[in-house]
């Protein structure tokens, strides 16, 4: 894993493309309907990571596997809200099933200094919600037609989930260690 950089526009924008296909893949550009340009991606990973984003991609023989993100400070101004991060992450088709999301997970939380990590799930995105409460993740509040889809032409509703850092680490550590993966 490792941080974004500009030059990897081609290969994400391959990967959302691939996403925005994928039936099963509850990414953004699932409900925009539409990929950005390789030059507006290269701008947004020009200045991925900063005190209030980290961003990983992970990559396995130099293919891109997926990507985890941690929005830090996501409801209210950055001073205020520096122990709050909103989680996101994605991982290819073909990638699927081998924990890879928990290892991306847990280097992102371990290089993150907030105290709680959020994320909202599409209703529909039962693997994700299974992944949020194994890491100790509470569903607090189910959105009604949070987030407009623009390939469906419908609202979606969504789950907010929201638990500790440290718990999420150890959870974490416990899932790696049961598929056989050192940290």
């Amino acid at each position: 894993m490792r941080e974004p950089t500009e030059q990897d526009a081609p290969t994400v924008h391959a990967t959302l493309r691939e996403l925005l296909d994928d039936e099963d893949s509850f990414v953004l550009v699932n409900y925009l309907g539409e990929v950005r340009d390789v030059q507006e991606i290269g701008k947004i990973l020009k200045d991925s990571n900063s005190s209030q984003r980290l961003w990983y991609l992970t990559f396995i023989n130099n293919e891109l596997v997926g990507g985890a993100s941690l929005f830090v400070a996501p409801f209210f101004p950055f001073k205020v809200q520096t122990h709050e991060g909103r989680l996101a992450y994605w991982v290819r088709r073909k990638f699927r099933g081998m924990g890879l999301t928990y290892v991306m997970l847990y280097v992102l939380l371990s290089n993150s200094g907030v105290t709680y990590v959020s994320a909202f799930v599409d209703r529909l995105n039962i693997k994700s919600m299974k992944i949020l409460e194994a890491l100790g993740l509470e569903r607090l509040a189910l959105l009604e037609e949070a987030i407009y889809n623009v390939k469906e032409c419908k609202l979606h509703d969504v789950y907010l989930y929201r638990g500790k850092r440290e718990v999420a680490l150890m959870r974490l550590r416990e899932k790696l260690e049961e598929r056989g993966f050192s940290y």
